[in-house]
């Protein structure tokens, strides 16, 4: 059954997974790296909204990341205007919603045995009315999953970078 094994030991029946603890790792780093994207879009969000971080948080506590991208978009149009800054930050917005859709593929995946040791195979099933029940099967690596890890934890950095620099440079500008 798509390498799900089922265990019985005394009074206990529980279902195993088919992916290697390596490979677990991953995509646990996968979800934690993910929360640290999450929190440079929140902290630029902090930043752009109120000197007060509470007041930010409390903004910012229930929303999602797109809505998240969204606010942080518009509050710094609002404030700052139309810059060559607010490319970049549009630019990093882009990755962290191309990010977001390659995390959530992991997270809401099953999970099924590689063709090799080293690799797991991740299914995504669809039924959309237009086109009716859709299959994606993906092969990955420890490698392939690590990157994602990864790329998340850079972009987080990169937004962080522009937070840290391009939000003071303007605060000063506008004073």
């Amino acid at each position: 059954m798509f390498g799900v094994e089922l265990i019985m030991s005394e009074m206990t029946i529980e279902f195993t997974h088919p992916v290697p603890d390596k490979l677990l790792c991953q995509i646990g780093d996968i979800t934690a790296s993910f929360s640290v994207l999450e929190r440079s879009i929140q902290d630029l969000a902090w930043c752009l909204i109120s000197r007060n971080l509470r007041v930010g948080q409390i903004v910012t506590a229930e929303l999602s990341l797109k809505n998240l991208r969204v606010l942080v978009i518009n509050l710094y149009k609002g404030i700052y205007g139309q810059n060559d800054e607010l490319k970049k930050l549009c630019d990093l917005m882009k990755k962290s919603s191309m990010l977001e859709e390659k995390r959530n593929q992991i997270i809401h995946s099953e999970w099924s045995i590689g063709r090799t040791i080293n690799e797991v195979k991740r299914i995504k099933r669809t039924a959309k009315q237009k086109s009716g029940l859709n299959f994606q099967i993906e092969n990955l690596t420890e490698s392939d999953l690590k990157n994602i890890a990864k790329d998340l934890r850079v972009l987080a950095t990169k937004i962080h970078l522009f937070s840290g620099t391009t939000i003071k440079i303007n605060l000063y500008r506008k004073s």
